[in-house]
């Protein structure tokens, strides 16, 4: 039934604030309230609670997490701040901001880094007026920072850092400016230059701080950052330092000299062996593999479990995997074996093997595998599985299970087509190499193998290793690998794309639809899960385009809902095209994702992914059908629809995707075809896939079962756990609408219903709580709908539509209820002729989804204007939707004077409606808030006397005693 919730104890609300008709806001359980009183009401959603923390104090907790090096949380406490209207706050945290975006370019390997974070830095620090007494020290610490990126501006940056120091300023950017000075003398290995500036920044903050200055919590950051670094100043360190930025600057001859004085000057230092690692790093990516391999094989030779050996063996393994040189690849991984426990029993050497223990037992295992050592590659993924452990995800595990279990079968991990035939052999066991680097998902090794087949780089890759640990550097041998048949080319290039999706997904998109072009679907048996590859990005780039013009569109609405004047119509069509746009798109890519489901539908059936397909298959007819004007046509594809979901649903009972097939299939019965005999047939079958699932469905029920070059993908967490409740739901609307109660209570409670709490706020289980409120419907026995709208409704048709859509209202489900209410508000052609009586309430019922929806509450307003015609004049529903404009047009714009006509309007023409007595209450309100209190005691006297037993009389009377009769009434 449709209510208006209204507050019990309106005195409470100030001295003369009489608050009404809440109505509850079902997205973010924002509650929109009409107030007569000085309590304007903000209509906004409860907030979380505000940090209580002073501005200086997270300031200061900024600049701690800037120096231990935690840059994107000092970016998180900075992003209020950079607003802050005191003028040193925002001056500081912008400041501190860009120093944050030039830190975290320069702490990157990439050297185009460098140049991208200091234009980044700029930009942020442009936003700052230059004139600003609080910047123009500030600005000289910027320039010394520029300077400092080259070698040849470390004297004028010291020079600049020194003369800020000399005017001893009373402010933390002196202990700053210090610290970077001695960052200066470290780069020129002054060391001498660096401990003084340092001891400088500790003494003049220590000097602030008690000299009462600044607070002692503003200048520990500085103090901390200048001890951390004294104790830290290792001339190895500085020297290392200064050698891999020569590297990553491609200096590779300077950068060489500068490792091996490292590993001269510094021998028992712990960068000595990253140094010796490094000069191997370093002739690998100036081109000289040869040279690489032998550096590391004598650095190994040296001292084979000893630290950054590990680095050394990854990178001889994947070299010579990459070259096919597998004997030579046994060589370096029996050697590792014997090397990797003592090197982690090392308290040295862990650190450093630690991040290649892992990678180094799997490449133990696919070298087994390639030498056809079966048992051997079996036992070697065993143990990385337990190096995995907890820290595994499901799918890798998953996947090194089916290594394990192909290793005992005997499988052959690639396609037949691509052994046979004019395969080429060499290239065969290369293709087997890169399957087996993909399950164990080594993703850089695997791309490097299939690139070497193809004979073409992808344009552009996840980029160098540096010397921190991982796989292979950038520039490993990239000659073309034998004679491969278009078969194996087109497979590389499938294997490629594994590789490649998450890091590089246009090129992976380009290697997907090149495999196709070369042995189109249905031609290779690799290409089912070539199409589902490509199907599935391109449905992540769609979705991911959807949520950031989503995102864009919202921040650039009205943040508290609450626009300060009434949208124009035009605003108002603006906002109605936006969402149609975005509804478009969707379909859109839908509809051109389509035909790769549905081949393999057609030309893959016994393919594992034939359920997905089935399944986005289904979805995409129902947008197509969506969009259709022709109602034969629409209503023909709805039923094809449900057709394509239920060979789904038949076929795969158990699937994890038939719990949202049947979903689906229900909402197209209820919704789109208004069919109740079809959602009955269907609800008993989908009751019995949610009592009967559990989240160990996947997939594939059987992951053994894919075929080696498939990875697992298995479903998010919360998707089952969600269809099920979306199932349970469907069950219980069924049972509730045949009359079935028990049955229906039955359902909800596996659906999981909890109660509302006491405050909505942005993280409340809106749709559970809508379920607790279905409860109460259920048990009450009785139907949702105002008895004078089920009375109006001529056909089942128009009766089921306005119960499910108060149903969607009442379970707070506003944009589900918004499209049942537009179509028999537009006259769906679904539901024949509308009757004048039903359109109304849908009128009505439509205006109070939108204003539950914050970015479509100005369209209610329009929709609620229409109930203002002829057709409806003199109706139930036209004196209803002139009170509902009112109340809106208040909670809208919080202007007192712009409902007052609406009101007034609604009594003139429905003196004796049901709403009449609460709308002249409200009325009284408002008119006291616009100010007229000559007015105000006049319509408040009048109402007393139209009303004597008004449950309202208490609230009018208090407004007269205590504000009115106060006033100036003349």
């Amino acid at each position: 039934m449709f209510k208006e919730k209204s507050n019990a104890d309106h005195s409470r609300i100030f001295k003369q604030a009489i608050t009404a008709a809440l109505i509850l806001a079902a997205m973010g359980g924002t509650i929109y309230s009409q107030s007569a009183g000085p309590n304007k009401g903000s209509g906004k959603p409860a907030e979380p609670a505000k940090s209580t923390a002073k501005p200086e104090d997270q300031i200061a907790a900024a600049w701690a997490k800037f120096y231990q090096g935690s840059l994107p949380e000092a970016e998180k406490l900075l992003e209020p701040l950079v607003k802050s209207p005191t003028e040193a706050i925002r001056v500081e945290a912008t400041y501190l901001l860009g120093r944050c975006k030039l830190a975290a370019g320069l702490a990157s390997e990439d050297a185009t880094d460098d140049a991208r974070a200091l234009a980044e830095a700029k930009k942020t620090w442009s936003s700052i007026s230059s004139t600003l007494n609080s910047y123009i020290r500030r600005q000289k610490i910027e320039q010394a920072l520029e300077l400092s990126m080259k070698e040849s501006g470390l004297a004028q940056a010291r020079q600049i850092l020194e003369d800020l120091l000399k005017e001893g300023h009373a402010s933390t950017l002196v202990p700053e400016a210090a610290i970077e000075l001695a960052r200066c003398c470290i780069a020129q290995s002054d060391e001498a230059g660096a401990i003084k500036a340092l001891e400088f920044a500790i003494a003049f903050a220590a000097k602030l701080s008690q000299g009462g200055e600044i607070s002692k919590e503003s200048v520990s950051p500085f103090i901390a950052a200048a001890k951390d670094l004294r104790a830290n100043m290792d001339p190895a360190k500085v020297l290392f330092d200064k050698s891999d930025r020569l590297r990553v600057q491609k200096k590779y001859a300077d950068a060489i000299k500068g490792f091996s004085q490292v590993v001269e000057k510094f021998p028992t230092s712990e960068y000595s062996h990253r140094a010796g690692y490094a000069i191997g790093l370093t002739l690998l990516e100036s081109g000289q593999q040869a040279s690489a391999c032998e550096h590391w094989s004598k650095f190994i030779s040296a001292a084979s479990s000893g630290p950054w050996r590990g680095q050394a063996f990854l990178q001889l393994l994947d070299l010579n995997l990459a070259d096919l040189n597998i004997e030579e690849a046994a060589k370096y991984s029996t050697l590792a074996q014997s090397a990797i426990n003592s090197a982690l029993a090392d308290e040295k050497s862990k650190p450093s093997w630690v991040p290649v223990a892992l990678p180094i037992a799997l490449r133990v295992g696919i070298i087994a595998y390639a030498r056809k050592d079966t048992a051997g590659a079996a036992e070697a993924f065993d143990q990385a599985k337990a190096m995995l452990g907890k820290g595994g995800s499901k799918e890798q595990i998953e996947d090194i299970d089916r290594l394990i279990g192909y290793c005992k079968n005997g499988t052959d991990v690639i396609p037949s087509e691509c052994r046979t035939g004019s395969a080429d052999q060499k290239v065969a066991t290369a293709l087997g190499l890169g399957v087996i680097f993909n399950l164990c998902r080594q993703y850089e090794p695997a791309e490097k193998i299939f690139t070497r087949i193809i004979g073409e780089p992808a344009k552009s890759t996840s980029g160098s290793s540096g010397t921190s640990g991982g796989s292979s550097g950038n520039s490993a041998s990239t000659a073309k690998l034998g004679n491969p048949s278009t078969e194996q080319l087109a497979f590389a290039r499938f294997g490629r794309a594994v590789a490649l999706q998450g890091r590089n997904n246009n090129e992976a998109k380009a290697d997907l639809q090149e495999s196709l072009k070369l042995v189109p679907a249905g031609k290779g048996s690799w290409q089912d899960e070539t199409l589902y590859c490509l199907a599935t990005l391109l449905q992540n780039e769609a979705q991911a385009k959807l949520d950031r013009e989503n995102k864009k569109d919202s921040d650039g609405s009205s943040k508290s809902g609450q626009p300060a004047k009434p949208p124009s119509a035009e605003d108002v069509k603006k906002l109605i095209a936006e969402g149609k746009a975005h509804a478009e798109q969707r379909n859109k890519a839908l509809a051109e994702i389509a035909p790769l489901w549905q081949d393999i539908i057609d030309k893959h059936p016994q393919s594992l992914r034939i359920e997905p397909a089935l399944y986005y298959c289904g979805l995409a007819i129902v947008a197509k059908a969506d969009e259709m004007s022709d109602s034969a046509a629409q209503t023909k594809l709805y039923a094809q629809a449900v057709e394509t979901l239920g060979k789904l649903t038949d076929k795969y009972s158990t699937s994890p995707y038939a719990g949202d097939s049947y979903v689906h299939q229900i909402d197209i019965s209820l919704e789109r075809l208004f069919d109740m005999k079809l959602a009955k047939d269907l609800s008993d079958r989908c009751s019995v896939w949610a009592k009967d699932s559990d989240d160990s469905h996947k997939i594939s029920a059987n992951p053994q079962t894919l075929q080696p070059w498939a990875i697992s993908r298995t479903l998010p967490d919360n998707m089952l756990k969600q269809a099920r409740s979306d199932c349970f739901f469907r069950v219980t609307i069924v049972a509730y609408f045949s009359g079935d109660y028990d049955r229906a209570m039955e359902m909800l409670d596996s659906a999981g219903p909890v109660p509302p709490p006491q405050q909505f706020t942005e993280n409340v289980d809106t749709a559970r709580v809508g379920l607790y409120y279905l409860g109460a419907a259920i048990r009450s026995k009785k139907p949702l709908t105002n008895k004078v709208a089920l009375d109006a409704a001529k056909t089942d048709k128009e009766k089921l539509a306005i119960q499910l859509g108060d149903l969607y209202l009442e379970t707070i489900r506003p944009n589900h209820a918004e499209q049942i209410f537009l179509r028999l508000a537009e006259n769906d052609p679904a539901l024949e002729k509308v009757s004048p009586e039903i359109k109304g309430y849908a009128i009505l019922q439509l205006a109070g989804a939108l204003d539950r929806q914050s970015d479509k509450r100005p369209q209610a307003l329009e929709w609620l204007k229409k109930l203002q015609s002829d057709e409806y004049k003199g109706t139930y529903w036209g004196g209803y939707g002139l009170f509902r404009l009112a109340v809106f047009t208040y909670n809208q714009t919080q202007d007192a004077k712009g409902s007052l006509p609406l009101y007034e309007e609604m009594l003139a023409k429905y003196p004796d409606h049901p709403k009449a007595e609460q709308a002249y209450a409200y009325y009284c309100f408002n008119v006291v808030q616009a100010g007229d209190l000559t007015k105000a005691k006049k319509v408040a006297e009048a109402f007393i006397n139209k009303y004597p037993q008004s449950e309202w009389l208490s609230s009018i009377k208090e407004l007269l005693s205590s504000e009115i009769e106060k006033g100036d009434v003349k």
